[in-house]
C-alpha cells in the first residue's frame, strides 16, 4: 500500500510539474520535480521498487509530454541508478547532501539529454538552451530539500 501512495505522490507532482508549472512559465523553465522523485527512491527504496517506479514515472512523463516513448523511461532509470549508486557514501538527511547529489543527477540527466537528443532527434543543441539547462539545474538542487521533505512527510503518514 505504501508504494501505491508514494506513485499516487508522484503523480500529483508530475501532473502539478507539466500541467501547473509549465503554464506559468511558458514551458521554458520548468523544474524537473519528478528527478528529485526519482532521487529520493534511489535513496529510499530497495533496488527492484524504486527501479520499477521510476519506469512507471517515466512512462507517465513520456505520455505526458508525448516523446518518443521511453525516453524518459531510460534517462529516470539512469538517474535512479545513479542516486542509488551515490546513496551510501552520503548522509542523505543533510540538505547540502540532497542539494549536491541532486545536483550531479540532474547534471547527469542533463548530459544524457544532450547526446541522446541529439542522437535521436538529430537536435542541435544552442547556448540559450544549455543556459536554460543550468539555470534549471540549480533550481531543481534547491527544491529538493523541500520536496524530499514533503515525501518524508507521506511515508510518516502513511507508515502511522
Amino acid at each position: 500500500m505504501y508504494y501505491f501512495t508514494l506513485f499516487a505522490v508522484a503523480y500529483l507532482f508530475v501532473v502539478f510539474q507539466y500541467g501547473i508549472l509549465s503554464y506559468f512559465t511558458d514551458g521554458r523553465l520548468v523544474p524537473e520535480i519528478s528527478l528529485v522523485i526519482i532521487v529520493f527512491l534511489g535513496f529510499h527504496l530497495d533496488t527492484i521498487r524504486g527501479c520499477i517506479l521510476s519506469v512507471i514515472i517515466g512512462f507517465l512523463v513520456d505520455c505526458l509530454l508525448g516523446t518518443l516513448t521511453g525516453f524518459n523511461m531510460f534517462i529516470y532509470t539512469f538517474v535512479f541508478f545513479l542516486s542509488r549508486l551515490i546513496a551510501p557514501h552520503v548522509y542523505v538527511e543533510k540538505r547540502e547532501a540532497i542539494i549536491v547529489v541532486t545536483l550531479l543527477c540532474a547534471f547527469g540527466k542533463m548530459v544524457l539529454e544532450v547526446f541522446l537528443g541529439k542522437w535521436v532527434y538529430n537536435l542541435e543543441i544552442s547556448g540559450e538552451l544549455i543556459g536554460l539547462y543550468l539555470v534549471q539545474l540549480i533550481i531543481v538542487s534547491y527544491l529538493a530539500p523541500l520536496v524530499f521533505e514533503l515525501l518524508r512527510y507521506s511515508q510518516q503518514k502513511h507508515r502511522a
